[in-house]
């Protein structure tokens, strides 16, 4: 059993990989084939909230894509034995850090796809705490 949790995580690793190649490169195909057809894409804004068909859209509508090809830390937890969680930090080269973190579910095939994927900013509290950011976000 352990061996066959070993193994889930290193093809929802893959998965995760291929979304971040996809985003930065632009490779709608590859994109299509990370995603569960249902998928939904949360982004750093409230408005991103994004169907597989708007997130492929909008990666197209974009200048050069999105540079998050740089992971430095990712987490994958078995939920059950189709379901996996994950929590991941990522660089992006305009940006800085952000928070990555979702769901990846086993298809009808037994492949491995993103069905949610919800990217935030990383705010450390210090930043917090002497800014005003709190109230430029309560707007």
């Amino acid at each position: 059993m352990l061996a066959s949790l070993r193994e889930n995580e290193k093809k929802v690793k893959t998965i995760l990989v291929a979304h971040l190649v996809a985003v930065a490169t632009k490779d709608q195909a590859l994109l299509l084939r990370s995603f569960a057809r249902n998928a939904m894409f949360f982004g750093s804004d409230d408005t991103e909230q994004w169907t597989l068909g708007q997130l492929a859209q909008r990666l197209e509508e974009s200048k050069d894509g999105w540079n998050m090809k740089e992971c430095t830390q990712r987490s994958i937890q078995s939920v059950s034995p189709d379901v996996m969680s994950f929590f991941e930090i990522v660089r992006h080269v305009k940006y800085g850090q952000f928070r990555g973190s979702g769901v990846v579910v086993k298809n009808a095939n037994h492949d491995w796809e993103i069905a949610q994927y919800v990217l935030s900013f990383s705010v450390p509290n210090a930043v917090v705490d002497k800014t005003n950011i709190l109230t430029l976000l309560a707007g």
